[in-house]
């Protein structure tokens, strides 16, 4: 009777303890990580938002830090939507769902699916998502009136597009197959060719001694082409390429490549044929042409003499020596010097404008906007935090 007692007494410790550890255990999970304002953020939180940013793929945020961060950013973002009479609903929550499914190719119901079959608490993924939604309609709605572009800054930025110059590079190469060396032979043989970039080789010398491509016999000169115009696995890397610097090597169809920039250029674009300018020039030739220019630009104004007036003309077919001043100048105003054949000129700008369509246009507004309501809204975002009463655990 008694070592039945015992056996008894034994068991009831065990449940007892059994049931005390799962009571921490939950209470540990249901802990405040956080508190904003009076709003808790609990350690389950946290852990439910790392699993939302692993099943979003954004792997690098997928931390508890980072997933603190942004659960304490969501709770002032609601903060902030209050004060604008918005708060998270199930249409911003719909809305939400529908473009994260729309990136990734799929249903909602594809996403929502995937999300219960990865185990995901569903309320964890439209907080994520309608916390996104909310604070971009909160932002806009705050500062729509100061954000939206007038027709002139809308008309510099289609300016400033068309006239962006189109840069040019001329590359060279390196090319050979690996199956001549094989994988390690590859590699011991890469290493052996940057240290002798190190110590000073010229590119163009190894390229004919070690290439294998048609290039070799120059050097491994390809020609000058645009970033552009450069075949889309190789852009990424030639874009940051400046001058004199050579990539790393990277895996083309059974072999290897070596790229290096030995020259560039900078080339109007095809869009500036859409500029189309009206401008007055004075010429001075002699010794003193550039003195002389520059003294008679101090009280030039000769846009009104309609007979002196050029134009309208696009840009391309203007002479290439005023190309910067007649995109740059402000109408009305007189450029600098500029050098020409035979002596210097100045150049008044009559008028200027760019061509596009309605469509073109509502599109850079939209962008403009955009960018505005943007960096309004981070500075907000920081006057939130610096009202809130933020404490982390």
């Amino acid at each position: 009777m008694r070592h039945t007692f015992h056996r008894l007494r034994l068991f009831l410790f065990c449940a007892l303890a059994s049931v005390a550890g799962a009571t921490f255990a939950q209470d540990t999970l249901f802990a405040p990580a956080a508190i904003v304002n009076d709003r808790v953020i609990s350690e389950f939180d946290v852990q439910e938002r790392i699993r939302v940013l692993q099943f979003l793929g954004a792997t690098d945020q997928a931390n508890p830090e980072s997933a603190l961060d942004q659960l304490i950013d969501e709770a002032l973002v609601q903060f902030g939507a209050q004060r604008q009479g918005l708060a998270l609903n199930d249409e911003i929550i719909a809305v939400s769902l529908e473009r994260i499914a729309q990136s990734n190719g799929i249903s909602v119901d594809e996403l929502l699916a995937r999300a219960d079959q990865a185990g995901l608490n569903r309320e964890s993924l439209s907080q994520l998502t309608g916390s996104q939604l909310l604070w971009r309609e909160a932002t806009q709605r705050r500062f729509a009136a100061r954000a939206r572009p007038g027709e002139p800054e809308i008309e510099d930025a289609l300016l400033q597009r068309a006239i962006a110059p189109v840069r040019e590079v001329r590359l060279s190469e390196i090319a050979f197959p690996t199956f001549e060396r094989g994988e390690a032979g590859t590699q011991q043989f890469l290493r052996q060719l940057y240290q002798q970039f190190e110590r000073g080789a010229r590119f163009d010398a190894l390229a004919r001694e070690f290439s294998r491509s048609d290039s070799a016999g120059r050097g491994g000169d390809l020609g000058w082409t645009s970033v552009e115009g450069v075949p889309e696995q190789f852009r990424g890397i030639v874009s940051v390429l400046a001058v004199g610097e050579i990539s790393q090597p990277f895996p083309v169809p059974n072999g290897v490549t070596i790229l290096t920039v030995t020259d560039e250029r900078f080339q109007a674009g095809s869009a500036a044929s859409r500029v189309r300018v009206v401008y007055v020039e004075e010429r001075f030739t002699g010794a003193t042409a550039q003195d002389d220019a520059r003294a008679a630009r101090i009280d030039f104004d000769a846009c009104e003499d309609f007979e002196r007036r050029q134009g309208p003309v696009t840009l391309p077919d203007a002479p290439a020596a005023y190309f910067n001043a007649l995109s740059q100048l402000t109408e009305g105003f007189v450029s600098q010097p500029v050098e020409v054949p035979g002596g210097f000129a100045i150049v008044q700008l009559c008028a200027r404008a760019v061509d596009a369509t309605p469509e073109e246009r509502n599109a850079i507004a939209d962008e403009l906007f955009g960018e505005r309501v943007a960096g309004y809204a981070e500075g907000f975002l920081q006057t939130l935090r610096r009202e809130a009463l933020i404490e982390r655990r």
